[in-house]
């Protein structure tokens, strides 16, 4: 792809960054005769042109460089979903999961080589959250808790200053850090959660059953036989006139939506996830309610992912989800996050969004199937 004129976004309080890096970005594109635009995340100037404009000053560049991490890039797609520019991220945050599926490098020259002379621009599907767009996961507990404390402790500006000035190592630590002590005062809220699935997936594995058809003079409806156990069932539902879905209820402590493999680190958490996909792959965690089992479940999540993924009790794939606390008055108090960001609490309805942004995609990256 060839660029002339980009826009170059950057976040100066994400885990990698520098104006060091900033300024070696702006000097590398200058020699190659790249017209660049620049704007700070973290400042109203990009979102209200954006804004002002409907877009329309967007149809003069090529391309957005985003240097960041994963929780910039989930904020700049929420306001592109839908237009055509091409995104591409130059990884400066702390983990960088997008940057770790892409294969991008985090050397910056080495990034905007790559970049540049490799890789190209693909529509890839979203997942949403309510009125959220994510790239990466989506998680409903105690994993929203965490990322909703640690945004706690940035509200001030020296916290904020503190933490910038951390090397990347420090700020990985000090997240885990953060992970441990939480878990001392996390309240583990029972979830109700409504995984709904087309007739692609391999429902004979989630629930017995046998299919007849019914043509009736009203409706002519498709109804399932089937056994269902006293802790789940499973049901179609024909919830638009062309396709039925099939649902699965069920309750867990934790609940992990995923659009791309990697989780909390270079964890390939959801080995067969996609941003090709049109399902959404779903990690329910159940059996947890103190610090130890909580911890346990997360090595063996890390270490045994591809076993679980044979579990069609815990992994899931899935159209769309529906989440409430099981008393329903507790949905207050059961945080939900996207992309490492808070987004608020329960309830929740999940949905993957096809062709619904545009990345430069690595055609080395693990995303391309």
């Amino acid at each position: 792809m060839k660029f002339h004129n980009i826009i170059l976004l950057y976040n100066p309080f994400s885990g990698r960054f520098s104006f060091k890096k900033l300024n070696f970005i702006k000097y590398y594109l200058n020699n190659l005769n790249i017209k660049t635009t620049l704007f700070n995340l973290t400042e109203k100037e990009f979102c209200d042109k954006l804004n002002n404009s409907n877009n329309y000053f967007l149809s003069s560049y090529d391309a957005i460089f985003l240097a960041g991490g994963d929780g910039s890039l989930n904020h700049i797609i929420n306001k592109l979903v839908f237009t055509d520019i091409p995104i591409a991220h130059l990884p400066m945050g702390t983990v960088n999961l997008f940057a770790l599926e892409n294969k991008t490098p985090f050397n910056i020259k080495k990034a905007l080589d790559d970049i540049i002379n490799k890789y190209e621009p693909m529509k890839v599907n979203l997942g949403k959250i309510n009125d959220r767009f994510f790239l990466i996961m989506a998680g409903i507990g105690f994993d929203a808790y965490v990322v909703k404390e640690f945004e706690n402790k940035l509200q001030t500006a020296n916290e904020k200053s503190i933490i910038s000035n951390k090397n990347n190592i420090l700020k990985y630590i000090n997240y885990i850090s953060s992970v441990i002590k939480t878990l001392k005062k996390y309240e583990f809220i029972d979830l109700s959660v409504n995984l709904f699935y087309d007739s692609g997936n391999n429902l004979n594995k989630l629930c017995k059953y046998t299919v007849s058809s019914k043509n009736t003079a009203n409706n002519g409806q498709n109804f399932i036989e089937k056994a269902v156990s006293d802790s789940e069932k499973c049901r179609v539902e024909n919830l638009s006139a062309k396709k039925k879905l099939y649902e699965k209820s069920a309750i867990a402590k934790q609940v992990i939506a995923s659009n791309l493999k990697y989780y909390g680190g270079p964890f390939k958490v959801f080995p067969d996830s996609s941003c090709f996909d049109d399902n959404i792959n779903v990690r329910l965690i159940k059996n947890i309610n103190n610090r130890f089992n909580t911890l346990s479940c997360m090595i063996k999540s890390i270490i045994f992912s591809k076993q679980y993924m044979k579990n069609s009790e815990i992994y899931i794939k899935a159209k769309k989800i529906i989440i409430n606390a099981s008393d329903q008055a507790k949905n207050s108090r059961v945080y939900c996050q996207c992309d490492g960001e808070f987004i608020g609490t329960l309830p929740v309805e999940i949905t993957k969004v096809r062709n619904a942004v545009t990345l430069l995609i690595s055609p080395n990256g693990e995303i391309v199937l």
